[in-house]
């Protein structure tokens, strides 16, 4: 049992209340030694401190900090360890979930390590079973049917959402994660909240192309027909100002005007049918992506940056699509216009 912050909920004044628990969530610890040698990475941390297990390129959120944590207890001897944070290591095997709440994982020093796991039961040891696969072999076939044996084998008590955690279920009156998961052995593209569920990369690789090469197809389906629309609607919609315009175009080429003013003026009456509602689309599109991205963590991470990328690269296309279809309604629109003498038909 690790101590944390609650961070979820908000005075008046619409600031963010911290909450301290002695009893926060059922937390994850492993001793240096053990996570050096199946890492190979080395660990030194020193007693009465602990470390953080991250990943490359996770950032911190105001919903959890790793520092949150200041003691352990083992709940079923009642031993306790007072503890100081000392930073972060980077092992991504090792992070799941969110990597907050009872998601987090936790590294001790081996005595401190120790001291806490004397005596503790069998259902608050959790085991970390890891596969080094090689390019040998049928990897997917092997994964998805250690993925089907693995759900067959699980008990009743860990089909438990991803959030769930029990001390939280037996203390908090309107607990929202107790419900049971169903399970899909046969299938494992299928999106499950599931708090034990296995990581197998060569899986994910596959379920990952193949679900999101169809919402891709869809999007993609669906974009094209809106782009179609939108210049359809301002072709027409900018010859309709130029049938409207062109007497008043008939009157200033009286007054004097020649072709280069005329074809100003011309010019001035279709941007507006496209400047305007192409910048404030892509303006408002950019800024909600934005505001996606911020509100999911509070922050932006690394990975969101090539995200950020891509998303200007199309707001770079649907400018220049919008200004392809600019140009062919101003050459349409000269067509109408002018005649071959270059004066305003009439």
């Amino acid at each position: 049992m690790g101590s944390g912050v609650c961070r979820e909920n908000y005075d008046k004044d619409g600031k963010l209340i911290e909450e301290y628990r002695e009893k926060d969530f059922y937390k994850n610890f492993i001793s240096a030694t053990a996570f050096s040698e199946v890492t190979g990475l080395k660990v030194t941390v020193e007693p009465g401190t602990y470390q953080y297990i991250s990943r490359e390129g996770n950032a911190e959120s105001y919903w959890f900090l790793p520092e949150d944590l200041d003691r352990a207890e083992n709940t079923t001897t009642g031993n306790i360890q007072e503890l100081i944070y000392a930073g972060i290591v980077e092992y991504s095997s090792f992070f799941w979930n969110r990597g907050q709440d009872g998601s987090a994982a936790y590294i001790l020093n081996d005595t401190d390590y120790e001291k806490l796991k004397e005596g503790i039961s069998e259902e608050l040891t959790l085991r970390h079973v890891l596969f080094n696969l090689t390019e040998e072999g049928d990897a997917y076939g092997f994964s998805k049917k250690l993925y089907e044996e693995y759900c067959n084998s699980v008990p009743d008590n860990m089909r438990v959402m991803s959030n769930y955690d029990e001390y939280r279920a037996s203390v908090d009156k309107d607990y929202e994660y107790g419900e049971t998961v169903e399970l899909y052995a046969d299938r494992p593209e299928m999106e499950v909240d599931w708090k034990y569920a296995p990581v197998f990369v060569p899986l994910q690789e596959k379920i990952f192309i193949l679900t999101y090469a169809t919402l891709l197809l869809v999007f993609v389906f669906v974009a094209f027909i809106c782009l179609i629309a939108a210049g359809v609607i301002g072709y027409t919609r900018s010859m309709t100002v130029v049938c409207k315009s062109k007497r008043v175009l008939v009157d200033v080429q009286k007054l004097g005007a020649d072709r280069n003013y005329l074809t100003g003026i011309l010019k001035m009456q279709i941007k507006k049918v496209f400047v305007l509602p192409t910048v404030i689309a892509i303006v408002i599109m950019f800024a909600y992506y934005m505001l996606v991205l911020w509100q999911n963590d509070g922050c932006i991470t690394v990975q969101e940056y090539p995200v950020i990328l891509i998303n200007t690269g199309i707001c770079l296309v649907l400018g220049g699509y919008q200004y392809v279809i600019y140009r062919c309604s101003l050459k349409k629109a000269e067509e109408v216009v002018f005649d071959s003498n270059r004066k305003v038909i009439q």
